[in-house]
């Protein structure tokens, strides 16, 4: 009995360190393992199911000496075929005619005896659905990033396949399902995954948003939506390219096995972990709670920095769960990449990334837009918080207040002041540009207005006179107030008016704003181009205030405005009033 036992226990060791070498993509395979022709492409091509009717190849432009691809067409060039004058002719052709993908053309990339330099297929389908996510890894550490996302998907039960890139400079990851699953809830498992893999690796980036396949949740009009390389062609693989690898970067031997044992995710383990593990505001769009460092030790209890052009927060101290939550803060998602979504339009990555990131950071310091500062202080409540300040006081200016304010903007101008930082949002008419120079003559620093417009600064520049006592000068040369246009260019250092345009060419930008104490953004809501943006990313001022009646943009940018501007302080609505009492930004 006890030799019987211990053969089992043998047995079982042996099934164990199998499965550990399978794991690894090391098979034991004995004599009536071996898979057929047959069985291998059988088994491919139930693992990269794309669209049934139609896949890509690839081909070389010679006139452009660079590789693209094609829909396979069987009439491809011949008379009536639009292919490369037409964009997207292919998707409604009335000569088309789209082989399937078979197990000829596929044994034809495993061998090397393709016409083409490559095949693809489409994963999006047309119902909107797919049966695998793909996520492309192609910066210098490709493989690290994409070693993170594998890991972390281990921890949900999912098992990925890595796949090094037929060029050998990155990889793909790879996910499949049992049953077609929609494109949207596809996506959300792979946001989640990197969302999860950032948190211990400092070096993902949210580009990675933008390099899944399928890349949309919904097929585009004229489309057959983003393509992605099969693995396993015949020539890179030679080279220990388009192979599957596995977490030591070795190639997998005996590939089609190795797939042949991964499970694929069922909809249902899907729906669960999206439903656990999912989160709706990863960009912290909405009133926060806060984290609680009693309940989640994961946040790192101290932060310290500086406040300057930015917050620049030490990173040193921070861990890497704390560094993902402080990058979140200083990024956003994108509204014209959902927009076009909605729309059913072509996305390209390199021209609308799904999301927009405003912080910047080197080896010493993760670098945030100063307009945050509240939101850092409300999501880490119990953290302490030490920003050193080196903001510019500015200088003295000679100015005083001509009249009296009404009442109702006496309030606004008060409760804006206990603030060094935010916006006043207020209906036509209610005298925004009055109650702002009635805060230049209070804090009596230097000060830029900066203004979207010529025609807008003429008339702060006439209401100065009106509103402001200033020192006489004895010519228009010695002028108290300086002008700042693509005409004008002079600024006094006392109380200056500036077209935003014209400031963002100025080349020695931090240096000029380095004047001032206070800055004022009127029609702040033009903050959010990129115009107004590399301005007030320069802007070293203790003050900084934005007045505007339609903080609310059409092209939902507005966050951005109250990254670099700071909250709404006051708010009046047909000249009633609302009060914000959100966290001082000072």
């Amino acid at each position: 009995m006890q030799h019987e036992d211990r053969i089992q226990q043998l047995e079982q060791e042996n099934a164990f360190l199998k499965a550990e070498l399978r794991k690894r993509g090391y098979f034991y395979l004995s004599a009536n393992e071996k898979l057929s022709t047959i069985d291998k492409i059988e088994i491919y091509l139930s693992y990269f199911r794309g669209r049934p009717d139609v896949y890509a190849e690839r081909y070389f432009r010679k006139k452009h000496q660079k590789f693209g691809w094609n829909p396979a067409c069987d009439r491809s060039f011949q008379a009536g075929c639009k292919k490369g004058k037409i964009k997207n002719h292919c998707s409604i052709c009335p000569i088309s005619q789209f082989p399937s993908l078979d197990g000829v053309i596929l044994k034809h990339h495993f061998t090397g005896k393709l016409t083409c330099e490559g095949i693809g297929i489409y994963p999006l389908l047309t119902d909107n659905t797919c049966y695998l996510l793909a996520m492309d890894f192609d910066e210098d550490n490709w493989f690290d990033d994409m070693l993170s996302v594998y890991k972390t998907a281990l921890r949900f039960e999912i098992y990925p396949l890595m796949e090094r890139s037929s060029s050998g400079q990155g990889g793909h990851l790879w996910l499949f399902f049992e049953s077609p699953v929609k494109a949207l809830k596809a996506r959300k498992l792979g946001s989640l995954l990197i969302q999860e893999a950032i948190e211990g690796n400092k070096n993902l980036n949210f580009n990675s948003f933008d390099r899944m396949f399928p890349n949309q949740d919904y097929l585009p009009q004229g489309g057959f939506g983003n393509l992605i390389a099969l693995p396993l062609r015949h020539d890179a693989y030679l080279k220990g390219n388009s192979a599957f690898i596995n977490d030591l970067q070795q190639v997998i031997d005996h590939p089609i096995e190795y797939l042949a044992s991964l499970p694929k995710l069922q909809e249902q383990q899907l729906d669960q972990i999206l439903n656990s593990y999912y989160k709706n505001d990863y960009f912290f769009d909405q009133q926060q709670m806060g984290l609680s460092l009693d309940t989640n030790m994961k946040y790192s209890k101290q932060m310290y920095g500086l406040e300057n052009t930015m917050l620049c927060i030490e990173k040193k101290d921070l861990n890497l769960y704390t560094l993902s939550v402080l990058k979140r803060l200083g990024s956003m998602y994108n509204p014209e990449y959902f927009l076009k979504q909605k729309l059913k339009k072509t996305i390209y990555r390199e021209t609308t990334p799904r999301v927009l990131s405003y912080y910047e950071e080197d080896d010493r310091y993760l670098y945030l837009p100063r307009g945050q500062k509240y939101k850092l202080q409300e999501i880490f409540p119990e953290a302490e918080i030490q920003l050193e300040a080196q903001v510019t006081n500015g200088q003295v200016i000679d100015t005083a207040f001509i009249g009296e304010l009404r009442q109702n903007q006496q309030e606004a101008v008060n409760t804006l002041m206990q603030f060094d930082m935010g916006i006043m949002k207020a209906v036509p008419g209610f005298g925004k540009t009055v109650m702002a120079l009635y805060m230049i003559a209070q804090r009596t620093v230097s000060t830029l207005v900066i203004v979207p417009n010529k025609e807008i600064q003429k008339q702060w520049e006439q209401r100065i006179h009106e509103f402001l006592t200033i020192p006489p000068c004895k010519s228009k040369r010695d002028s108290y107030i300086g002008i700042y246009n693509g005409s004008k260019k002079k600024l006094r250092g006392h109380i200056d008016i500036a077209v935003a345009a014209s400031l963002a060419n100025l080349e020695n930008i931090a240096v000029t704003l380095k004047e001032y104490g206070m800055i004022i953004v009127d029609e702040c809501h033009h903050a959010a181009s990129d115009t107004f943006t590399r301005v007030l990313r320069n802007v070293n001022a203790k003050y900084i205030y934005g007045f505007s009646a339609t903080p609310k943009r059409k092209d939902g940018l507005e966050k951005i405005m109250h990254m670099f501007c700071g909250p709404i302080r006051y708010e009046t609505v047909h000249f009633k009033y609302r009060i914000h009492t959100g966290s001082n930004s000072s």
